[in-house]
């Protein structure tokens, strides 16, 4: 796998019961035989637990029912044996909890008017393209680049990651056969950023500190898996996250958040970069849907 262009992204002024009976017994003996005893009365079946919370944030798994009363023994009869008191009743089993979802920073764009939002991004380019076009923000190298270039798009708010997910969809890739890079990152004000990065054929789970880029995870870049990416804080963990549809997510990279990383003052990055001259044209990187899952 290629080496990742260790190039500074400048940062731009700007995150259940069944009751039991048994019977009285009829084998007593006197002269003139005793009557039998009563049999006793069934416990009542507990009351089944209440039902979980509804889905959204975790429900409280409902009360467990109460165990049934057992019955009366039967009174003997004369010389009979008494009957035996009913089983007491299970209680009812408790509800489920309901489930969870993610939060997803308060920063959006589906890019579908053609237009740049400039009350939302701050973007900067160097020789490469930078427009808002079908739908999609797409950054474009020369058909033979040589030198160091760029565009970039970065968020003019920060946002607080803590307990909470940035995400984008990513519809098309610098070509293979090239070094050029691209990426979705979150950056610092310290210049500091993490994220994802594509790279010749590769994703690589990175984290850019100093000048000096860290390469965390790689693996073959590939649409069904790779296609939303996901950068998600979790009790002072992050978790770098793919998916194919946006919907179903795997664990690509998991690191306790970096000391001195001020993932409270986090601004979404988008960028495609490249130095040295290439023989064949990288093409276009295009991002859609910031923080906008199906």
């Amino acid at each position: 796998m290629a080496t990742s262009v260790a190039v500074k992204i400048a940062p731009l002024v700007g995150c259940v019961a069944l009751a039991v009976c048994a019977c009285g017994s009829d084998d007593s003996t006197t002269g003139t035989g005793g009557a039998s005893g009563a049999s006793g009365a069934g416990g009542g079946a507990g009351a089944g637990g209440a039902s979980g919370g509804a889905s959204g944030s975790a429900g409280t798994g409902g009360t467990a029912g109460t165990a049934g009363t057992g019955g009366v023994a039967g009174s003997a009869g004369t010389g009979g044996a008494a009957g035996a008191s009913g089983g007491a009743g299970t209680g009812g089993a408790a509800g489920s909890g309901g489930g969870g979802t993610t939060c997803v920073l308060p920063f959006t764009d589906d890019f579908n008017d053609d237009s740049i939002d400039k009350a939302k991004w701050s973007t900067g380019n160097v020789v490469m393209q930078l427009a808002e076009t079908g739908g999609k923000l797409v950054m474009t190298w020369p058909a033979a680049p040589t030198g160091e270039m760029y565009a970039q798009a970065i968020s003019q708010s920060a946002f607080d990651l803590k307990a909470c997910s940035a995400l984008v969809q990513l519809t098309q890739t610098p070509t293979a056969a090239t070094k050029a890079a691209a990426g979705f990152q979150l950056q610092d004000p310290n210049s500091d950023s993490l994220g994802f990065q594509i790279e010749a054929g590769a994703l690589t789970a990175v984290f850019q500190e100093s000048n000096l880029i860290k390469k965390l995870a790689t693996a073959t870049f590939e649409p069904s898996k790779h296609s939303w990416l996901r950068i998600r804080e979790a009790a002072g963990q992050l978790h770098w996250e793919t998916s194919g549809d946006g919907k179903t997510w795997a664990q690509f990279h998991l690191a306790n958040v970096p000391v001195g990383f001020k993932s409270d003052m986090a601004k979404v990055l988008l960028y495609g970069m490249s130095s040295g001259t290439e023989t064949t044209s990288p093409g276009s990187v295009a991002f859609d849907n910031v923080n906008l899952p199906p």
